[in-house]
């Protein structure tokens, strides 16, 4: 989009094939199919290799890891509809090839970050399972397909309390010191169990399919008040 708008060919297109939204929808729609079925195929396949790749090395990974979560069909597929509609949003706004690709790469490393670490701690906080553990018999959880999205600990009034302080009064005791942290503290954790993966996935996903709807959106408004001359 940027290189039609930077040599001027795009004044030849909107002559011939009729108004600049039919030309952009015209020239990114094939092309984002022809993304999206072949991120999907990578995705498959990637998803196989790991499969084949963990039955060989006798490894495996936690459902919860990013081998998991993210190296499969679902995900690849939303990443390549984000990553082009935003390259589509920055081209015809920008309208200049490089500044367009540095625009490009900022905005995609962004949604990155986000998405790594403040979008995936506040859904995994979403319906999680909060139960009380004890210090003598702690609370026995699967690692591989369950995910502690929170741990915390409170006093005996309910008064939350950090691990360093908790544990710090505990060294200043001379007796066992887990069955003294068992009467006067509790520990908590909160988990997403196996069965909340798969909607966890969809909801990640589906918020990155969404900001890609809205990025084209936003490039047909934007070609529709500002289109070049």
């Amino acid at each position: 989009m940027a290189r039609e708008f930077e040599s001027g060919a795009f004044r030849y297109t909107w002559t011939q094939t009729g108004s600049p939204r039919r030309w952009l929808v015209g020239t990114f729609a094939p092309l984002l199919l022809l993304a999206a079925v072949s991120a999907a195929v990578f995705g498959l396949a990637l998803y196989w290799w790991l499969q084949v790749a963990q039955w060989r090395s006798w490894s495996s990974y936690s459902v919860w890891s990013w081998q998991s979560f993210e190296a499969s069909p679902l995900p690849i597929v939303s990443w390549t509809l984000l990553s082009m509609s935003l390259a589509v949003l920055a081209g015809v706004t920008i309208r200049r090839v490089l500044p367009a690709m540095l625009a490009l790469v900022v905005a995609i490393g962004g949604c990155a970050v986000l998405s790594q670490t403040w979008l995936r701690e506040y859904l995994f906080r979403i319906g999680q399972i909060v139960r009380p553990g004890s210090f003598v018999h702690p609370i026995a959880l699967n690692y591989f397909t369950t995910y502690v999205s929170r741990t915390w600990y409170t006093t005996r009034s309910g008064r939350p309390i950090s691990g360093a302080a908790m544990w710090d009064s505990a060294l200043n005791y001379r007796g066992n010191p887990s069955v003294w942290l068992q009467q006067h503290y509790t520990t908590w954790i909160g988990y997403q169990p196996h069965s909340h993966l798969i909607w966890l996935e969809l909801a990640r996903n589906g918020i990155l399919v969404a900001v890609a709807v809205l990025a084209v959106l936003a490039s047909l408004w934007w070609l529709r008040r500002r289109p070049a001359e």
